[in-house]
């Protein structure tokens, strides 16, 4: 039955009408906003900053996780993990366990991204102005918090599998990475740290494995209208 669903809502995105269903129109689209520019002083540079600059989203219904990028306290998610939610719902808790009110800045509904502000500053973020060149069978290792609160912070690896384009333009890096819906909204980055996109979906099934699907981060740059220095 679960695979019966899936094959139909592959079909639905497969027709061009299903598009206007989805289309990209919330208030806050980046497109209509202003530039805005990210300023990471303190970049990460290994594995190790990469942890610290990764977070948890929380909200009434639903978590996930997050990528810092900028130390002054911007952070990137998926748009369906906070969803319509209220800024007054929305926490950010850190990789030291501190919960963070934040602010809902701008999003991409169409290409599931939300950008977060907090009041809080933080030692290190995901540099967003070096756009890493990546192939199929690249290693690649993601960090988030998948099925449980209790299991933040964790780390799985994996490879690129493929780049998929589709009719909407949108592009996607598949991967094999092991992902879990709270990974939702959490880096992609190479063995060293470095930001490759953000993860945003899997495919599940009894006969599906390893497909996980993440966007890069030139979409990211694009579709959030963000400058990076």
């Amino acid at each position: 039955m679960q695979e019966a669903i899936a094959n139909t809502l592959y079909d639905e995105l497969e027709d061009s009408a299903a598009h206007v269903i989805f289309k990209d129109d919330e208030s806050l689209k980046a497109s209509k906003l202003k530039a805005l520019e990210l300023v990471s002083t303190t970049a990460v540079m290994d594995m190790k900053s990469a942890l610290k600059a990764t977070v948890t989203i929380k909200t009434n219904d639903s978590f996930g996780s997050g990528c810092v990028v900028s130390n002054d306290g911007y952070i990137l998610t998926s748009y369906h993990v906070i969803s319509d939610s209220p800024d007054s719902t929305i926490k950010v808790i850190t990789s030291k366990g501190d919960t963070l009110n934040c602010k809902l800045d701008r999003t991409s509904k169409m290409a599931d991204l939300a950008l977060l502000k907090t009041v809080s500053t933080f030692p290190f973020s995901f540099n967003l102005k070096k756009l890493v060149e990546f192939e199929v069978s690249d290693e690649v290792m993601a960090i988030g918090t998948p099925a449980s609160m209790e299991l933040s912070q964790t780390v799985s690896k994996g490879i690129i599998s493929g780049v998929r384009k589709g009719s909407d333009k949108l592009t996607l890096i598949q991967t094999d990475v092991s992902v879990s819906p709270g990974n939702s909204g959490g880096p992609l980055v190479t063995s060293t740290g470095s930001f490759i996109g953000v993860v945003n979906s899997k495919i599940s099934g009894s006969r599906v494995e390893g497909l996980g699907f993440c966007t890069p981060l030139i979409d990211v740059i694009s579709r959030l209208n963000l400058k990076v220095k």
